[in-house]
């Protein structure tokens, strides 16, 4: 009898990742229902071309936690996207797929949730913007920041990988040193 194999949720994240393209990032904050806020960071990708047959938009949580009590509590609050509430507010939802939450430390939260979308759908900017996030704002109680819109071509890339650093990248949080890394990316 064979062993079952072991599953690398950050590995298979990692993977992922690389399968998809960048569109948006944005900061938000997102209300504990009595237990506070916590700020984070989400990011904004869709497949990339040829690469699925699926249409979806994947959003990552970065959540930054003090304590172990509002990890629960933002778990709790990202329960709410579920399909049916996301498709009653947003009608060209045909499912979604929410992944494990990543524990990368016990500093941040990380939960990607994909959100497939019909075929006549185009996930461009008006739709992102009229339509998912005001949705994301109903149904998470979350606060949105100022979207960036992610439009790196590839030769501007290389020079994220360059190792340029500046003196934010030291920062502590995690949420600051991607802020940190999405913003020059864009400049």
């Amino acid at each position: 009898m064979t062993q079952p194999q072991r599953i690398d949720i950050f590995q298979e994240f990692v993977a992922q990742s690389a399968r998809e393209d960048m569109l948006a990032f944005f900061e938000f904050t997102l209300d504990l229902e009595g237990r506070g806020t916590a700020a984070g960071l989400c990011r904004l990708s869709q497949p990339k071309e040829g690469s699925s047959s699926l249409r979806y938009l994947s959003l990552t949580f970065i959540i930054d936690t003090p304590d172990e009590a509002a990890k629960g509590a933002i778990e709790h609050v990202l329960s709410r996207l579920e399909e049916s509430r996301l498709r009653a507010a947003l009608p060209q939802t045909t499912g979604v797929v929410p992944t494990p939450s990543i524990y990368t430390g016990p500093e941040h939260y990380i939960r990607q949730i994909d959100v497939l979308l019909n075929a006549g759908t185009t996930p461009d900017k008006r739709f992102i913007g009229e339509r998912l996030l005001p949705a994301l704002q109903s149904i998470l109680s979350l606060t949105i920041g100022e979207v960036s819109w992610w439009d790196v071509r590839s030769e501007d890339a290389s020079g994220l990988q360059s190792g340029r650093h500046s003196q934010e990248e030291s920062s502590f949080s995690l949420i600051d040193r991607l802020k940190n890394f999405f913003r020059r990316a864009l400049s």
